[in-house]
């Protein structure tokens, strides 16, 4: 979600014509104009769950703590569906590269 959230800054200040940064640092997500299929933000708990092991990055200690994992399901289904449901309004690669101009990636 950084990702998205670091496009959508650095879109932002050219849009209003502010300087911009040097170099947008991202990882463990996808370009703004590829689509996040998933829909772990509207899965049941024990789905979720599911999902959860399989993606990694969660240990068992806390996938197996029921009642962290209760306090835990706001905050993950909220960075979910704000992933799942991005709309990139740049219109594909092209317009992201114009938004990107004269900021590094990587």
């Amino acid at each position: 979600m950084d990702g998205l959230v670091g496009f959508e800054v650095v879109r932002h200040l050219r849009s209003m014509g502010k300087d911009w940064p040097l170099h947008l640092f991202v990882s463990a997500t996808s370009a703004p104009h590829i689509p996040d299929l998933n829909n772990y933000h509207l899965l049941p708990n024990d789905q979720l769950i599911v999902q959860l092991r399989k993606d990694g990055g969660y240990g068992e200690d806390v996938l197996g703590n029921a009642e962290f994992m209760e306090i835990l399901f706001p905050a993950i289904r909220a960075d979910a569906a704000v992933t799942e449901t991005y709309l990139n309004t740049s219109k594909g690669r092209r317009s992201m590269s114009d938004a990107l101009s004269g900021c590094a990636v990587s």
